[in-house]
């Protein structure tokens, strides 16, 4: 409990990388299924794209209650599509955006799928020797 208190003090002064460790010191002493939520969190908000999806992937396989796995699921989706981008995977990446943006076409991080999934789109264009094509 001193860990999670500690946790939320280092989020809360925007020392995500405190929080993250305490988050992780905590869930070691006690695997609660929530600090693994929380712990993505807070890889999101320091977009650690692929530790957030393996953490909300490790989340999701605890089997929490089903109104729990919505916000959860979409993250992970997200992430998985940020994390696939960032290293250069444009191929994994479209389709993951595609998906988001099916799924969740008015969620927060909409905007930011399909920037995400036009700058992939342009990439892709330019190694297969095209000019991109029109956004869409």
């Amino acid at each position: 409990e001193a860990l999670f208190r500690q946790a939320n003090q280092r989020y809360a002064d925007s020392d995500f990388a405190g929080a993250s460790q305490a988050l992780k010191q905590a869930y070691e002493l006690e695997p609660i299924a929530t600090l693994l939520y929380s712990r993505a969190q807070v890889e999101r908000r320091q977009e650690h794209w692929r530790e957030a999806a393996k953490l909300y992937q490790a989340y999701l396989d605890t089997g929490p209650p089903d109104e729990e796995t919505v916000h959860a699921r979409r993250h992970l989706l997200f992430s998985s599509s940020q994390a696939a981008r960032v290293e250069g995977n444009c191929e994994e990446a479209v389709p993951l955006y595609d998906r988001y943006l099916e799924e969740y076409p008015g969620a927060a991080q909409a905007e930011d799928a399909r920037v995400g999934r036009e700058a992939c789109r342009e990439t892709l264009a330019l190694a297969a020797g095209q000019e991109p094509g029109p956004p869409g």
